[in-house]
């Protein structure tokens, strides 16, 4: 491999096998083989290595220009020691490296920008997310022993970005660098919203029967001047902003827990919440109608509270709670919750970081899709492309 290339890697998470879990799994599959045939037209890409250790991927694989990294002897090892090992058994140097739910909304251009990115600034990290990173591009050279230390690929951009001699420049926030599917609720979004470039993920998504209705009273909403939407959980700050100035509503934002994930190579983090608060104080009965005395829609990330209450149930019961499906859940405050939001008199749309960051946009989008509105803003103030200019400028 020359300097002259980049190397992809694409990482495949392990997932349970409640239905749920499998949802966001066989959604991973055909966003990463989207991602293999666009980076076919990306002459800065050579190698592309997938990684993973489903059984299926083989059978998915077979035939395309790739490899199927699936050492059984890393598979317990933490993200980045893995990563490394992946390096040095190749010996990669420009490494793009994409989560399995991310680059959703990439196309070929934006992949090929990236790898140039990498490529033409040896010694910067390129990055969608500074404190959740989901892909990143840099050289590899050295930052493998800082590499090793990354727990998980959100830790990328907190950890390189603040222990390498490498300049962190960060993507701007918008529909491409921020949607990643880490959720059931991630991937209603996306039904919903029916724009979903690769068609290997848009042809799972037309099999998939979700209840859209929840979704739809809450975007529905967004488009009338005389409601008011609640959020709530780790919103960026210029996401809120781009939120407030593209919706017809009255926005009121709760912003909590941001950066809670971002160093869990030291320590789990376990955030003070307001929310998380006031639901020990008022009871789930009096929050929720609390909620809906002040809102007319809302949308939460719910790991923010339960984070604070000490809540460590499986991600089988969170994501069971995205979905609004009470009695698949086995945590009871968890399976009370969910209850509880489901039958709010204010709709209530559950989910995890995604969802108020990346989602934001897509929902904006839907909501303006399904109305026939007179007060629509000027769209082209959803900053979709603005990273689509030089990358020595357009993506800092």
């Amino acid at each position: 491999m020359t300097s002259s290339n980049a190397t992809l890697i694409l990482w495949m998470k392990s997932w349970g096998d409640s239905d749920a879990e499998m949802l966001v799994s066989r959604a991973h599959e055909a966003n990463t083989l989207d991602l293999i045939e666009r980076s076919q037209d990306v002459s800065e890409i050579g190698r592309v290595i997938v990684v993973g250790e489903s059984p299926r991927l083989t059978k998915l694989l077979r035939g395309l220009p790739v490899i199927l990294e699936t050492d059984s002897h890393h598979t317990s090892s933490p993200f980045g020691q893995r990563l490394r090992s992946i390096i040095q058994k190749y010996a990669i140097g420009n490494l793009l490296y994409l989560g399995g739910g991310s680059g959703v909304f990439m196309d070929f251009e934006d992949m090929a920008r990236l790898a140039q990115a990498a490529l033409a600034f040896p010694e910067t990290l390129w990055v969608n997310n500074f404190y959740s990173t989901d892909f990143a591009a840099f050289r590899t050279t050295s930052v493998l022993d800082e590499l090793a230390r990354c727990r998980r690929d959100n830790h990328l951009g907190w950890i390189l970005g603040r222990e390498t001699g490498m300049k962190a420049r960060v993507l701007p926030p918008n529909l491409t660098s921020r949607f990643d599917i880490d959720t059931p609720v991630d991937l209603m979004v996306l039904k919903a919203h029916e724009k979903t470039p690769g068609h290997h993920l848009a042809g799972f998504l037309a099999q998939l029967t979700f209840d859209l209705s929840p979704l739809f009273k809450v975007t529905d909403a967004l488009v009338h001047r005389e409601s008011r939407i609640l959020i709530i959980g780790r919103i960026p700050l210029q996401i809120a902003a781009f939120f407030d100035k593209a919706t017809a509503c009255h926005v009121n934002f709760h912003i909590e827990g941001r950066g809670m994930d971002a160093r869990e190579e030291v320590v789990t983090i376990h955030p003070w919440s307001l929310v998380g608060k006031s639901l020990e104080t008022m009871g789930l009965r009096e929050f929720f109608h609390a909620l809906s005395r002040e809102a007319q829609a809302v949308i939460m990330d719910s790991r923010v509270c339960f984070r604070h209450l000490g809540i460590g149930t499986t991600r089988r019961d969170f994501f069971f709670s995205d979905l609004l499906r009470p009695d698949q859940i086995q945590e009871p405050f968890v399976r009370q919750f969910t209850r509880y939001a489901r039958q709010s008199h204010a709709p209530c749309i559950l989910g995890g970081h995604t969802l108020v960051s990346g989602g934001l946009y897509a929902l904006a989008e839907l909501a303006w899709s399904r109305a026939k509105n007179s007060l629509r803003p000027d769209m082209e103030d959803i900053p979709h492309d603005s990273w689509k200019g030089t990358y020595g400028g357009g993506m800092g």
